[in-house]
């Protein structure tokens, strides 16, 4: 990725400090040893992946040989991991409101978690295609074919990953019981996995779009596109994973709370500095790898859309399901795209990102002490809010601009007219609505 060794040690470093963060702040119904125990184990194993990863595509090999990217199986990545996100994002959020509407309770196999399980196999069949390509091209060792095609060698155990990943939830359901937030470590790591492979989805769109330098959107192309709403499906997710618990909050909430609770025992800042995280990083990456101003105002268009879809296909409204965090960030994504405009570039420099995060902070802060309940925005909890939430502003964004970044630099592919693209496209999101409806119309309850 042509990242400085201080890059290469500094990002994962980070994630793994926001990751403890995270799982501490996520509680558990056991805590101890066990769990200690537990983290400690799922941790490695995400950083056993990421070590995976890089000797895979990135450590230096002898004999290295240029890669030979495919067209068409990069396109027909693209659709498929499109049509997977789509269908997730929707998914989980039928689930959160069958959650609010019966309980926890036996949800193994209720159809949400049935839609969400058929997405996760078009990414197996994606890491198996993916595997498959891989060996039977070319020759040499494993990392040899896997640089052939890397993009496609990153789907793979990017799926991988998220395939593996998903048995971690039920298994820590039956030693540690049901989670008591949102932000339990499997859920952390299938949020990872998934965001990983919707992602190398992007990243796949953008192959066959030349670099270029900084523009509008003026001749946005369809791979382009795609790759808005990729980053848009990323973001819905991150955002349902990381703020619907401060949505839930109303004044008897507040009024009956428990200080046991851990959802209470969290630092007021969280929220602001989680909603600046998650939009920074989509937005500077979104508009780094496609290099235009207002990539990430897109971003937050099809975002607001996709809530608005999936709230009224589930009947979502009448269970206080909203879309004011989806609100919010897309004031934070014009944010990031007016600064860039007046500069006439979004490329990371200390400078504009503390403009573009002085401004988001500000609408994030008016955001949630017009819209929410919780948190507070007086003159006991702003500084914090302040520090916290330009902390992770510059750093998120620092992280997204830089994987954009490398994105936009990666090798491309000679521009390829493919006639049935457009159509291939249609027919995917066509299928995923379709099996979206039929899924409704015969959902039964749980009793």
């Amino acid at each position: 990725m042509g990242w400085s060794k201080a890059q290469r040690l500094g990002v994962p470093l980070g994630a793994l400090l926001v990751l403890i963060n995270v799982v501490r702040w996520g509680g558990t119904a056991t805590p101890g040893p066990i769990f200690v125990l537990g983290v400690a184990v799922l941790i490695a194993l995400i950083l056993g992946f990421a070590g995976f990863l890089y000797w895979l595509l990135a450590a230096p090999i002898a004999n290295a040989q240029p890669s030979k990217p495919n067209a068409l199986l990069r396109q027909l990545g693209t659709i498929a991991v499109l049509a997977s996100a789509t269908q997730m994002t929707f998914a989980t959020t039928w689930d959160e409101a069958w959650h609010r509407r019966f309980g926890t309770g036996n949800d193994f196999f209720w159809m949400p978690h049935i839609m969400i399980y058929s997405s996760f196999a078009i990414c197996s069949v994606l890491a198996s295609a993916g595997i498959i390509y891989l060996g039977l091209r070319g020759q040499g060792g494993l990392r040899t074919r896997a640089r052939s095609e890397p993009l496609v060698a990153l789907l793979a155990a990017a799926s991988g990953f998220l395939l593996f990943s998903a048995p971690s939830d039920l298994l820590w359901h039956k030693i540690y019981g049901l989670d008591i937030t949102a932000w339990s470590l499997p859920h952390i790591t299938l949020m990872l996995g998934f965001s990983s492979v919707v992602l190398c989805g992007a990243t796949l769109a953008l192959s066959s779009v030349q670099t270029r330098v900084w523009q509008g959107l003026r001749g946005l192309v369809l791979n382009e596109w795609l790759m808005l709403w990729l980053c848009a499906t990323a973001l819905m997710f991150l955002l349902q994973f990381g703020t619907t618990e401060w949505d839930n909050v109303n004044p008897i909430r507040i009024l009956f709370h428990s200080d046991t609770d851990v959802f209470w025992q969290r630092p007021e800042w969280l929220y602001v500095a989680t909603m600046l995280a998650v939009t920074g990083f989509i937005g500077a990456f979104a508009q780094n790898a496609t290099k235009r101003v207002g990539a990430a105002t897109m971003v937050g268009i099809f975002l607001i859309l996709q809530r608005i879809l999936a709230l009224t296909l589930i009947g979502g409204y009448d269970l206080g399901m909203t879309f004011k965090s989806h609100l919010i960030a897309i004031l934070v994504l014009i944010s990031v795209d007016l600064i860039a405009w007046w500069h006439k570039n979004g490329a990371w420099h200390w400078q504009t990102t503390f403009s573009s995060g002085a401004l988001a902070l500000t609408v994030v802060l008016i955001g949630v002490s017009q819209l929410l309940v919780y948190p507070r925005v007086n003159l006991e909890t702003i500084a914090w809010h302040v520090i916290c939430g330009m902390i992770s502003w510059f750093g998120f964004t620092y992280v997204g601009a830089l994987f954009g970044g490398s994105v936009a630099l990666q090798d491309k592919l000679e521009v390829v007219q493919i006639k049935w693209l457009p159509r291939l496209t249609i027919a995917a999101m066509t299928s995923v609505f379709t099996v979206l409806a039929v899924a409704l119309f015969v959902a039964v309850p749980p009793r």
